[in-house]
């Protein structure tokens, strides 16, 4: 899971054993990227506490006894290049230093390898090491999935809403009046103001600790949004001008992140490693309710009535679909099935009588009509383009257009690396 310690399945199936406990009051919240000598009984990994992937911390296990030391302070995703050198990534560059297995300890300082790495939000470099001693990096810049924003007709006419590309990584959201966008940015939560093109960040909390999926409840004066503060994502909530500071709707032990919020106050959310959604009113006054949409993928959303969830899930394992189900004891039993060749980001149309999504490069349409017996009518494509998010708007749609992926920097490859690395070395251990 995203928040856990390690565990080891036999190669040929079985039930997994656990290998690692997390120090909860060490911190740790995450125990990820496991590398293993040769030995079989020399384990290394990273360990999360929570925020930037630069602030984790490296250490070194043996299976066998469990005993267990501190290798670096500052630094994820660890390689061995061979069972002598350890490698691992810090603030988009890799560092390599000697590492004395019987020991379990590193020998001198780190020592700068390689830079512009791209290290993924869950802290994982990508990078590969060949056993001839190669290295394939991905350049930082190609994980960067930049957009521009931008309103569409129902045909497809584009007008232009943002001039500068930003990267959107979670879904955004369109204010009401549709002058303003609530978004999650690499940098954090921001307001932006189409009118004026300008974004204003929104106070969330000190450097370290993530923001995603932001939700406008139906006030539109308040946004939900997930934050890893302190533990596993959990929901927060906070005036959408930033005006006070976050306050979290309920602990939990598990991840949950807000998908949208009813008239009633009512949350949808997911929650940790289970494929199903849960319903919980905004104060806790009730306990969490599974709608139970089994093989869940995608970002959901209630119906305008606040009694039917639209979601993607990929029960056939082949490829996502759009389902609609009703939330229990609020509508009728049983689920169905909205798309047919495909889909995911099912938006409902504001009066409930369709429902809008995305597949592959097209922006499709259904008529829905909910009541006792559900339905839906055949799927229309409206228009096709090059986006990773949109939001219905009064007049038509409002994208995250993608930028061309053909302008993102290629792998890079580099022969002989081990030796590189060596000579690198070799003045340090002077």
């Amino acid at each position: 899971t995203n928040y856990g310690p390690l565990a080891r399945v036999p190669a040929a199936g079985g039930d997994p054993r656990v290998l690692t406990e997390l120090d909860a009051h060490g911190g740790e919240r995450s125990h990820r990227w496991p590398a293993l000598l040769p030995d079989g009984d020399t384990l290394v990994f990273a360990v999360g506490t929570g925020g930037s992937w630069d602030a984790a911390r490296i250490v070194a296990q043996r299976v066998s006894s469990g005993e267990r030391k501190i290798l670096i302070e500052g630094g994820t995703s660890p390689v061995f290049l061979h069972p002598g050198v350890l490698v691992f990534a810090r603030a988009g560059s890799l560092f390599a230093v000697p590492f004395d297995a019987r020991k379990l300890a590193v020998v001198g300082s780190p020592v700068e390898v390689a830079g512009d790495v791209l290290v993924s939000i869950a802290g994982r470099a990508e990078v590969a090491l060949s056993a001839a001693g190669s290295l394939v990096a991905v350049p930082a810049g190609a994980g960067i999935d930049r957009q521009t924003l931008a309103f569409a007709s129902r045909s497809g006419d584009l007008t232009p809403a943002t001039r500068e590309p930003e990267e959107y990584p979670s879904a955004i959201r369109l204010s009401r009046d549709g002058r303003h966008v609530l978004a999650a940015t690499s940098a954090g939560l921001e307001l932006v103001d189409l009118a004026r093109g300008t974004a204003t960040p929104l106070t969330t909390f000190e450097s370290g600790s993530r923001a995603i999926n932001p939700v406008l409840d139906a006030t539109g004066r308040r946004i939900l949004f997930a934050s890893e503060k302190n533990g596993p994502w959990n929901i927060f909530s906070m005036p959408v001008d930033g005006g006070a500071r976050p306050e979290r709707l309920w602990a939990s032990e598990r991840t949950q992140v807000p998908l949208d919020a009813s008239k009633e106050g009512l949350v949808l959310f997911s929650e940790g490693s289970s494929d199903s959604l849960f319903v919980r009113p905004a104060d806790a006054s009730a306990p969490e309710v599974s709608v139970g949409a089994s093989a869940f993928t995608d970002d959901a959303r209630l119906s305008p009535d606040g009694r039917y969830v639209a979601y993607a899930a990929d029960e056939s394992g082949r490829r996502p679909e759009i389902y609609v189900k009703a939330i229990p004891g609020r509508g009728a039993e049983g689920r169905i099935q909205v798309s047919a060749g495909g889909g995911r980001q099912a938006r409902w149309k504001s009066d409930g009588t369709a429902l809008y999504f995305q597949s592959g490069d097209a922006l499709v349409e259904v008529p829905v009509t909910l009541g006792e017996e559900p339905s839906a009518g055949s799927p229309r494509v409206l228009f096709r383009a090059s986006f990773r998010w949109f939001e219905p708007s009064a007049e038509g749609f409002l994208l995250a257009l993608s930028e061309d992926p053909a302008k993102r920097p290629a792998p890079v490859v580099v022969v002989g690396w081990e030796s590189a690395v060596k000579n690198r070395l070799a003045p340090a251990a002077k």
